[in-house]
């Protein structure tokens, strides 16, 4: 019988060639480093593979060698490093050490260099501590400390920050910025570069902040959130070196919750009309300075804020007939006239008593209520001080700010007057009661809307003659007291009148 022949072997498959020499950037991998040896021939010139995965990372293909290269490009300056032959470092070593110098590069903290590379190379067990320092200099390896930022010191930066928003902002929230920005808390950060303090150095400080003075922590929090955004914008940021995003983590502090029977930490106070009438009355008496009478009364009847109030200019009002005045405000002294959907003039109707008074005050100067002296010494004299009308309403027994008088035109003209919103709005400047950003009310209409706003003002003066009419009050008694206030203010003692 014959015997069966044996199966005839598979002839094993022939591996696909490679494109040599590469056309781009290649996964580079084991097997790929195999078939690399395959084109190691004399006479062919040496070919730089880039990887797919790490950016800079090379494979340096040779007649004799394949080794392992990085190459990047700086400020028009090529860097390489040789980072050594395939058989010291795995393809997955290679990436990290690569990655490593680009993200030093990038950041501008230093250059890759053969030393930084040694170290690298020391800390992943592939080098012998020996062979990256001469012998008896180094005993034990230290570790590097962390890159110092570079760039603007904290001082600097809140400089820089002042400056490019003095143009565009009113002086009173340019103060604000520079008082929050230079408080007390924030002072240890003066001479740091100010990429290096964290948001956990702020949640910190603010934390501290917020245990004391809630409202002045979250006036810190909205300031620092503004400016390290501003830090992080094309521009500022080359020399602050903040990223984008900087504080998103940082948490906004929380009001601590009221304890039974504490009293509120703000008050909001909503005055009667009857304090109003009193506070118009005191007025018309000898109690104040003239300048300040007018004050008070130009503010009870327009209810406008206090920086349009004491700086008022002589050539923004007029006549508007039968013993009435109108007050037009340009948008520079308003705060709705920041705003872009703001007309470009706010005018409010002004009853013949107000103006009457307001007339009186004409005198040389630009301003309606100049200075009692200069803010500093050698410097010209202003306009009142926002600050003295605070106090003057403080001083006096009617329990009530100047932002009060705001609300009590809105509340009582609503209840007891029965005004319309949108006309209440128009006369205390809430963007001229526009709040739906109707777009031809903002840019096509030149009309003050006296038929609207002086039947308003006629019902509101009214009221306030009405229950001014029915003041009683001890004109000695309240002058003691308003003279004793004054002196506390001023930090003085008050005399004792015997």
């Amino acid at each position: 019988m014959a015997r069966a022949k044996p199966a005839a072997k598979k002839a094993a498959p022939a591996r696909a060639r490679i494109d040599w020499p590469p056309r781009g950037p290649v996964d580079i991998t084991g097997t790929f480093i195999t078939r690399c040896r395959e084109e190691q021939r004399p006479g062919v010139p040496a070919v730089d593979v880039r990887d797919l995965r790490a950016p800079g990372l090379l494979l340096r293909v040779s007649p004799r060698t394949i080794s392992w290269g990085w190459k990047a490009e700086r400020l028009k300056r090529t860097v390489r490093l040789d980072l050594g032959p395939v058989e010291r470092l795995t393809v997955a070593q290679a990436r990290q050490v690569a990655g490593e110098a680009m993200d030093l590069l990038r950041s501008g903290n230093g250059w890759p260099t053969l030393l930084w590379l040694n170290r690298r190379l020391a800390e992943l067990g592939l080098m012998r501590i020996e062979e990256v320092f001469p012998k008896n200099v180094y005993h034990h390896p230290t570790p590097a400390p962390p890159p110092r930022p570079r760039g603007w010191t904290y001082d600097q930066a809140v400089a820089a920050y002042l400056a490019a928003h003095e143009p565009e902002w009113r002086k009173a929230a340019h103060e604000d910025a520079r008082k929050n920005l230079r408080h007390p808390v924030l002072k240890r950060f003066a001479g740091m570069p100010v990429a290096a303090v964290t948001p956990d150095d702020l949640a910190t400080v603010l934390a501290a902040k917020n245990r004391s003075h809630h409202r002045q922590a979250e006036a810190l929090f909205v300031r620092l959130r503004h400016f390290y955004g501003w830090l992080a914008t094309p521009g500022p940021r080359r020399d602050s070196g903040v990223a984008k995003g900087y504080l998103d983590d940082l948490q906004r502090p929380k009001r601590p919750k009221a304890r039974e029977g504490e009293a509120p930490r703000q008050q909001v106070r909503w005055p009667t009309m009857e304090r109003v009438g009193l506070l118009v009355a005191l007025a018309r008496t000898d109690l104040l300075d003239p300048r300040l009478a007018a004050a008070v009364l130009l503010l009870v009847a327009t209810v406008q804020r206090r920086h349009a109030i004491v700086s008022a200019r002589l050539d923004e009002f007029s006549d508007a007939g039968d013993g009435w005045g109108v007050w037009r405000l340009p948008p520079v002294r308003r705060k709705t006239g920041e705003t872009g959907r703001a007309q470009a003039h706010h005018a409010v109707p002004l009853p013949p008593p107000v103006w009457a008074a307001v007339r009186g005050q004409f005198g040389e100067g630009p301003w309606l209520f100049p200075g009692m002296r200069p803010r500093r010494a050698g410097a010209p004299v202003g306009y009142l001080s926002e600050s003295a009308l605070t106090h003057l309403l403080a001083a006096l027994p009617v329990d009530a700010s100047p932002h009060d008088l705001r609300r009590a035109l809105r509340s009582h003209g609503r209840r007891a007057l029965g005004l319309a919103p949108s006309v209440l709005d128009m006369i205390i400047d809430h963007a001229e009661g526009v709040a739906s950003g109707n777009v031809s009310e903002r840019h096509y209409v030149d009309d003050d809307r006296m038929d609207l706003k002086r039947p308003a003002m006629r019902a509101w003066w009214d009221l306030v003659e009405e229950h001014a009419g029915k003041a009683k009050f001890d004109l000695d008694e309240v002058r003691a007291g308003f003279l004793a206030a004054r002196a506390r203010q001023k930090g003085r003692e008050p005399t004792v009148q015997t």
